[in-house]
């Protein structure tokens, strides 16, 4: 089982800015209680499952392909289309979203007390 997870700072950012009904936004808290229900008993550490953090995979793509191909049991050979699917140099722009977001600042500071082993340093 891989599980991909990412800076809820950049979620709250990416629903605030879409509007997104499905996801609450509209008060900081309600988006904290959401994000501890969705990822539950979830550590990035765990060795049940390979944890992957999608800004790693952006920012280190060669080192986390490897960490997942070792993890499946499968030979660089067999990942035969690197940056195409998923190309880094393009997804870059999605990193860190909240930082150009001054408006939420403190919002963001409450998600990174939450939440500080899924937040990027």
């Amino acid at each position: 089982q891989i599980i991909s997870y990412r800076d809820p700072r950049d979620v709250y950012c990416i629903a605030q800015r879409l509007d997104l009904q499905w996801m609450p936004h509209r008060k900081v808290e309600d988006f904290i209680t959401w994000t501890r229900i969705m990822y539950g008993n979830f550590s990035p550490d765990s060795e049940e499952y390979l944890a992957v953090r999608f800004e790693d995979l952006i920012l280190d793509y060669d080192r986390e392909t490897a960490r997942i191909e070792q993890y499946l049991g499968l030979s660089p050979a067999q990942h035969t289309r690197k940056r195409q699917c998923l190309d880094p140099s393009v997804s870059v722009r999605s990193v860190r979203q909240w930082t150009r977001e001054p408006q939420f600042a403190a919002d963001f500071e409450k998600i990174k007390e939450a939440f500080p082993e899924l937040c990027l340093d």
